[in-house]
């Protein structure tokens, strides 16, 4: 089982000087009350896994699968994005991977020679800390 791309996150970066209030007003959005407007107003995935079968037994959007939705965020864990400093070592080729490979324009060995994919490995040498410490 996988999970890709059904979710979002709130951070606090470091450096900021007002790491308070943004912890606030991270607790109020993933709250049980924000969380059920959400899922009421815009249909979104909720973050607590006490409202799942509220979302799961929804049966008024264009969300196919809601069962298989809500298995994948009881398995799922921060993915790439939240290991390195910013997005520069996935933008070269992403979308060459997400087009050209999956559409079968070019074979995976073309893809892991391309000149993008060489350039991402230098960029992630360069990485020294990861965001994400767990979940």
């Amino acid at each position: 089982e996988a999970a890709h791309s059904l979710t979002n996150c709130l951070a606090i970066p470091k450096n900021s000087t007002k790491q308070k209030q943004a912890a606030q007003f991270i607790k109020y959005f993933a709250g049980k009350k924000t969380q059920s407007k959400l899922l009421e107003n815009i249909d979104a995935v909720p973050v607590n896994m006490s409202q799942i079968s509220e979302f799961e037994a929804k049966t008024t959007s264009d969300i196919p699968n809601r069962p298989a939705v809500a298995r994948a965020v009881a398995y799922s864990t921060p993915g790439d994005w939240s290991y390195v400093e910013d997005g520069l070592w996935i933008n070269g080729w992403a979308n060459i991977l997400n087009s050209k490979v999956r559409d079968g324009d070019m074979t995976l060995e073309q893809f892991f020679s391309n000149a993008t994919v060489i350039a991402t490995d230098a960029t992630l040498a360069t990485y020294k800390s990861k965001k994400y410490s767990g979940r």
